[in-house]
C-alpha cells in the first residue's frame, strides 16, 4: 500500500493542474465578456428607447406646426419659398429679405414726397421694419420730425426690381 493513494487525496501532476487553471482563466474571461457585452446592449437599449421618445415628440410637434400653418389666419410672417424662389430666377443673389430691405431705403430716400414728410429725409429701421408676406411690408422709418411707420405693397418685376407703393402712413406726431 505504498504507492499510489496516501489518504484518499491523489497527487496531480503540475502540467493538469496548469491545465486546469488555464481553462477556469478561459471560463472566466468568458464571463466577464459576455457580462460586458450584456451591459453594453443594455445601454445600447436604453439610448435607443429614449430616442424613440424624443422622435415622437418632435414628431407630434411637427404635426401641430404642420396642423396650425393649415389653418386660416395661422400663417407665419415672412416670405414664402415661392417668393424667395421667385425672387431668385429674377436675380436676386443674395438674402431676399436683405434685398427688399435695401430696395425699400432707396425707395424711401427717394419718395419722402409720396410719404408725405416734407423736407424731411427718411431712415428705414430695418430691425424694427417687419415683411409681412409676399406682397405687404411694415417699415419704421426716422425722420428730422421722429419716427413714423408706414404699410407698403410691393410687386415684383421681371428683371428683380420692387414697385412700391404706400397704402397706410402713421406719422411722427401721430405715434
Amino acid at each position: 500500500m505504498s504507492g499510489s493513494s496516501s489518504g484518499g487525496a491523489k497527487a496531480k501532476d503540475p502540467a493538469e493542474i496548469r491545465e486546469r487553471l488555464v481553462w477556469r482563466a478561459a471560463v472566466l474571461m468568458l464571463l466577464a465578456v459576455a457580462g460586458w457585452l450584456y451591459y453594453i446592449a443594455f445601454q445600447a437599449v436604453e439610448r435607443s428607447e429614449a430616442l424613440e421618445k424624443e422622435l415622437q415628440a418632435a414628431t407630434v410637434a411637427l404635426e401641430e406646426l404642420d396642423r396650425s400653418e393649415r389653418q386660416p389666419g395661422a400663417r407665419r410672417l415672412g416670405l414664402s419659398t415661392a417668393a424667395v424662389r421667385r425672387l431668385e430666377a429674377a436675380g436676386v443673389d443674395n438674402d431676399p429679405e436683405r434685398y427688399l430691405f435695401a430696395d425699400l431705403a432707396r425707395y424711401m430716400e427717394r419718395h419722402d414726397e409720396e410719404l408725405s414728410i416734407e423736407d424731411s429725409p427718411l431712415q428705414l429701421v430695418s430691425d424694427e421694419t417687419v415683411i409681412l408676406s409676399d406682397r405687404w411690408v411694415y417699415a419704421v422709418f426716422d425722420s428730422d420730425a421722429g419716427r413714423g411707420a408706414a404699410l407698403l405693397e410691393y410687386r415684383l418685376g421681371p428683371e428683380g426690381e420692387l414697385d412700391w407703393r404706400p397704402l397706410a402712413t402713421v406719422y411722427p406726431d401721430e405715434i
